[in-house]
């Protein structure tokens, strides 16, 4: 609610954007997620944390090209991020793919 509040008071404020939608990601609801997550790249394309929680619902989906892809735009904007959790699933996910 109080995301929801953010975005209805301040609209081109694109964090509660991608922190709603990496909620609605945990509540499995791929699809709104990735909607609230494309509007918050679409206010600042350069959101180092919607970047992340964009690659986040790609490793959901399986696709680690477009997780790998969505990890390293946010590295190289934010170089300090943290993506150790995700970086290691992404690896299995690859081994996976290669046996």
């Amino acid at each position: 609610q109080a995301l929801e509040k953010a975005i209805k008071l301040k609209p081109m404020f694109e964090y509660p954007y991608a922190t709603l939608g990496y909620s609605k990601f945990l509540q499995g609801d791929l699809d709104d997620g990735k909607r609230l997550v494309k509007q918050s790249l679409d206010i600042n394309p350069d959101n180092a944390y919607a970047c992340k929680v964009l690659g986040i619902y790609y490793l959901k989906l399986k696709d680690t090209a477009r997780a790998n892809e969505s990890f390293n735009k946010a590295l190289v904007l934010d170089g300090g991020m943290d993506l150790g959790i995700y970086a290691e699933e992404l690896k299995q996910l690859e081994e996976q793919d290669l046996t």
